[in-house]
Formats: structure tokens, C-alpha cells, sequence
């Protein structure tokens, strides 16, 4: 009767302790009304035949915690809404962002209004006049606002200059024309480290004079953008896909913080620009791929080069937790570098060019190199023995070339060597074996007709190829029985379970003591919520 006792007395304290931690994970009222007024304009702005899809989660059912509603996201400890993104919506013609309704988020820190469908989500960037002033400048701790791929106009640029607080902003791919960037609307945000203005239509020079009041910016992405001139600490310059050709160098050659540069699909051409980078001292990610290079490499200049790569299919995205990304695909492998910053990614992206001549053995005293990618040119002679010393190399791209001769037996000792490509090359002798070579498919030799062994069908010397016996046995027979491990582990948690419920059914000293242990708990959580 007394161990009963004890047990209800157990359970009703579990039910309070359950019903304390659900009332605190609620949100702030205040700030769940405000969601809902935010969602009910939202919805009034929508087509009609897709209002019902229009912030689904967001409900006026009072059980329904808003912290946990598709898009929201709060702080752990106050429960304030730290974090908003709309997603994907499919608002009307010409619709109109209402700011003040913004106002009562006070600890928001990344408000996301990017369009994520082609078609919709598309806001016009008429703010009111006098609530759009007083609702950014009273969102004093928000540092991210992506407002990328809408329909915003230079009239919006003063309103942000009153978000004093931001350190992130993504404009890309709105209706900006006519001159040059109004970086004097942007002046007041010294705090911005990473302003994206890709995919506009500005014209003119940059407005450097300006632009330099932003003392801690460190990546500007104007990609299709017409002229660059020289910023102070800027560190990540983004001008792939334009029209630019070698006179881009004049430009560059000032902006002596740069630590990566992308001139990705440009016009640059002549011999490899070696020299052009000898004072961006700083480099450590370059980007030339997809231009006009032709001629050999140069061979003697390259102690300048201590750069970086990116190859392709890319994508870049900011994240106040993760940082940077990078993602780079080599024929068919996906290789990713995520990280705070970019210090630890050495590289070389020359592909898609028109160099000529052999590959310079001087590449191989690059010891911190960790991608080289010269594929899709007109290489030839040898690949150098130097790369062998490349101990800290993870992707090694020479494909499409006119490579000849063997494949250095030295690559083998690049342990942490992952992606190896030479095909379409006219390389010949056997494939080498070991280490990471053992790992490399039929795609990265593909194109060689002269090479054999492994991986390949093609016998060396007449004689079948066969993998030595390594004593390994086959998968099939190393692997565990995983359902016959899940069934005996589940047998022995049901036959404990039983054998402690058994010895409760007895009076014993041990089942007393099993439930004062119990109490006492009970106690302690008690004082603890008391």
C-alpha cells in the first residue's frame, strides 16, 4: 500500500514537472499576435487561389507554440523571435512591405524576404515613408536581412541606411538601375561586413569615396557589374560573368586586402597572369576559369602563386553559424569545404582555357596546395613526378588534355588524395596501384586507350590483371547479422524489464529501498520548483 503511495505520488509529480517545461516552451504572447497580424496581411497580399498555402503553420490554435511555426525560430532561453523567413509565396502585382509590422520583434537578428520561386514572392520596395524608418531603427539587434530576387528599387536604399545594425545584406537580383551604386544611401551601416548587389543593373564607376566609410565590409559580390575600383579591406571580390578583359588587372592590382577573387567566364586573355597578381599579396582563392588563356604556364613566376580554387557547379551561402560554403563537383564526385572562413582551402582553378605546352614541375613545390584543376586545355608532355610532393593535395583535375607517358608510381604516396581525374588524355603503361589509387574508378581513366591494369578491362603484358589475395574477405561474409543483433538486443531489454518489475511485486528490503530512492527524488524536485 505504502510503495503505492510513493508511486502516485511519483506520478503526479512527473505530470507537473511536464506541464512546467510545456508552458515553457511556449513564446512570447506578444510576439505570437504579431506573427498572426503579420501572417493575416501576408495572406491579404496573396492571390487568392493560393492564400490557403500562404504560412500554413502559422495558426490561432493557443496550444500551437509559434517558436516551432515553419520559418520562425527564437531564442532558447527568452523565447523571443530571433529569426524570420517567409519562403516561398505567391503574392499579388506591385505588393507593398508593411514594416511596421515588424516593429514588435525587438530581439530579431535575420529577417530572410528573398523570393524563392521565379514567379512569385516579389515585393515592389515601396516602404511607407515614416514607418519604415522608425521600425528598422528600432530592430537594433538585427545583423541579416536578405531581401534578394524581388522587385525593390533604388527607393529602398533609404530605409536601409536606418537598419544601422546590420552586418549582412543581400540585395541581388532587383530592379536597381540607372548610375552608379547609391552608396551613399549606405553610408550610416558601418557595422555591414558582406554586401551582395549582384544580378542589378547599376552603371558608372563605383562610388569608392562612399563605399569606404564601410570600414569592416570584407565580401562585395557585384557580379555583372560594369567597373571596380579600389576599397579599403575589401577581402572577397566577386566579378564572374562579365565582359571583362586583361585591362581588369589595372584595377586590381590596388586592392591589396583581397583574399579571394573570382573572374570566372570573362574575356581575359594572352599567356597566365602570373605577374598581374604579385602584389595581391594576400590571395589565397583565384578564380580563372572559363576565360581566353592560351600559351604555356608560366614556369619561373610561379612563386607567386599561393592561391585557391573553386570549381564547378558552385554555391556560396552566408550563415551567422556555419559561414562560408563552398561546393565543388569534379566528373561526377561532390567534394564540399565548409567553414568559418576560407583559410583552409589552397588551390588552383586554371580549366576550360586554351593553355598550351607542358605543365611546369614548379607547380610541385606548391606543398599547401589541396586542389589543382587544369583540365579542358591543350596540355602536353608529361604529368611532372614533382606532384608527388604535393602531401596536402585532395583533388587533382588534368583531364581533357594531351598528356603522354606513365602515371607517376610517387602519386600513390598522396594519402589524402580523393578526387584524381586524367581522362581524355593520351597517357600510357600500367595503373598505378596502392593507397588511394585502389579507390579511383573506371571514370578517371576513361579516354587512355594505352593504359592498363586496374580499374580498367585491359591486361598489361599480355598476361590477365588480377587483384592480389590481401586476406580480406568478402563483404558479404564480414558483415554482421544486423536483424539477428536487433532481435537479441531487443530480448534482452525485454528480459531486464521484466526481472525488475518482477523483484517490485515482492516485499523485500530491496523494493523499499527502490522506492525510497523514488521519494527522494520527488523531494529534491519539489525543493528545486519550490
Amino acid at each position: 500500500m505504502k510503495g503505492r503511495f510513493f508511486l502516485g505520488k511519483y506520478l503526479i509529480w512527473v505530470i507537473l514537472v511536464l506541464g512546467q517545461l510545456h508552458g515553457y516552451n511556449g513564446c512570447v504572447e506578444k510576439e505570437r499576435k504579431a506573427l498572426l497580424e503579420l501572417e493575416k496581411y501576408i495572406i491579404s497580399i496573396t492571390i487568392e487561389e493560393y492564400s490557403d498555402y500562404a504560412l500554413p503553420t502559422w495558426t490561432y490554435n493557443t496550444k500551437s507554440d509559434c517558436c516551432r511555426w515553419e520559418g520562425v525560430k527564437c531564442n532558447r532561453t527568452s523565447k523571443r523571435v530571433t529569426e524570420i523567413a517567409f519562403g516561398t509565396l505567391s503574392l499579388k502585382e506591385n505588393s507593398l512591405l508593411n514594416l511596421s509590422l515588424l516593429y514588435p520583434f525587438e530581439d530579431i537578428r535575420s529577417l530572410n524576404l528573398s523570393r524563392n520561386d521565379y514567379y512569385y514572392n516579389q515585393f515592389s520596395g515601396l516602404f511607407d515613408d515614416v514607418e519604415g524608418y522608425k521600425t528598422l531603427r528600432k530592430l537594433r539587434k538585427l545583423e541579416i536581412m536578405d531581401l534578394s530576387r524581388n522587385r525593390f528599387n533604388n527607393s529602398i536604399f533609404p530605409f536601409l541606411n536606418s537598419a544601422i545594425s546590420l552586418k549582412t545584406l543581400f540585395l541581388g537580383d532587383n530592379n536597381f538601375y540607372g548610375g552608379p551604386l547609391p552608396a551613399k544611401e549606405l553610408k550610416d551601416l558601418t557595422n555591414l561586413e558582406l554586401l551582395d548587389l549582384s544580378g542589378n543593373r547599376f552603371n558608372g564607376s563605383i562610388p569608392v569615396q562612399e563605399l569606404s566609410a564601410l570600414s569592416k565590409l570584407k565580401s562585395l559580390d557585384l557580379s555583372r557589374y560594369k567597373s571596380v575600383r579600389r576599397l579599403r579591406n575589401l577581402k572577397i571580390l566577386d566579378l564572374s560573368e562579365n565582359n571583362f578583359d586583361n585591362n581588369i588587372f589595372s584595377f586590381l592590382s590596388a586592392l591589396t586586402s583581397l583574399t579571394t577573387l573570382f573572374l570566372r567566364s570573362n574575356y581575359i586573355g594572352g599567356p597566365f597572369p602570373v605577374k598581374e597578381f604579385k602584389d595581391l599579396t594576400n590571395l589565397e582563392l583565384l578564380d580563372l576559369s572559363k576565360n581566353k588563356l592560351n600559351g604555356s604556364i608560366p614556369m619561373q613566376d610561379t612563386i607567386y602563386f599561393r592561391s585557391r580554387i573553386l570549381l564547378h557547379p558552385f554555391q556560396m551561402s552566408y550563415s551567422s553559424a556555419i559561414g562560408m560554403k563552398i561546393e565543388f563537383a569534379v566528373k561526377h564526385r561532390y567534394d564540399a569545404y565548409v567553414g568559418k572562413n576560407l583559410n583552409l582551402l589552397f588551390g588552383l582553378d586554371i580549366s576550360e582555357n586554351e593553355l598550351s605546352g607542358n605543365i611546369p614541375s614548379e607547380l610541385g613545390s606548391l606543398l599547401e596546395l589541396q586542389v589543382l584543376n587544369v583540365s579542358h586545355n591543350n596540355l602536353s608532355g608529361l604529368i611532372p613526378e614533382s606532384f608527388s610532393g604535393l602531401k596536402n593535395v585532395e583533388s587533382l583535375d588534368l583531364s581533357f588534355n594531351k598528356l603522354q607517358g606513365l602515371i607517376p608510381q610517387g602519386l600513390t604516396k598522396l594519402s589524402g588524395l580523393a578526387v584524381f581525374n586524367v581522362s581524355f588524355n593520351h597517357l600510357s603503361g600500367v595503373i598505378p596501384q596502392g593507397s588511394q589509387f585502389n579507390t579511383f574508378d573506371t571514370l578517371s581513366f576513361v579516354g587512355n586507350p594505352l593504359l592498363c591494369g586496374k580499374p580498367t578491362n585491359r591486361s598489361c603484358g599480355g598476361s590477365t590483371f588480377q587483384e592480389p589475395d590481401n586476406g580480406v574477405k568478402d563483404d558479404d561474409e564480414s558483415q554482421i547479422d544486423m536483424v539477428s543483433f536487433y532481435w537479441s538486443f531487443l530480448a534482452a531489454y525485454v528480459t531486464i524489464l521484466l526481472g525488475i518489475f518482477s523483484s517490485l511485486s515482492f516485499d523485500s528490503p530491496w523494493r523499499r529501498f527502490w522506492f525510497y530512492v523514488v521519494d527522494v527524488f520527488i523531494h529534491k524536485v519539489r525543493n528545486l520548483l519550490c
